[in-house]
């Protein structure tokens, strides 16, 4: 069911094109939540009416971990921030966009913290 609002579009996904200038992380809430889809559809037409170079990690995409985390289940958060992280490293993301202020904490505040590598160069974003 991850990708399950993406049926009917043209979307690429990272494990066939490797080349995307920056991954559409596009999380849980706007993945699985119905009346929260209409966003994430609207977000991706933005993205390609902009002329973004961008792909999807599809199903292979898992919660980034911040509401195991935030209910004390630190394990579950390792292994989920870890699995992300090693994607990243495998697909070679350099950019990621999400709709989702709590992923966007996540990834850029908190994954630095389990692998400097991840750091970005500019902290202002």
């Amino acid at each position: 069911m991850r990708d399950d609002w993406s049926s009917g579009l043209q979307l690429k996904r990272l494990a066939q094109d490797k080349n995307a200038d920056i991954l559409f992380w596009v999380g849980c809430t706007a993945a699985l939540d119905e009346r929260v889809v209409k966003v994430t559809l609207s977000m991706v037409n933005i993205l390609n009416k902009a002329g973004v170079n961008f792909d999807i990690l599809g199903r292979e995409e898992t919660c980034c971990g911040d509401p195991a985390r935030r209910i004390g289940y630190e394990l579950l958060y390792l292994e989920l921030a870890q699995k992300n992280i090693n994607l990243f490293k495998t697909y070679r993301v350099k950019k990621i966009v999400t709709l989702c202020p709590h992923c966007f904490n996540t990834i850029k505040h908190e994954y630095p913290q389990l692998n400097p590598e991840l750091q970005g160069k500019d902290s202002k974003n």
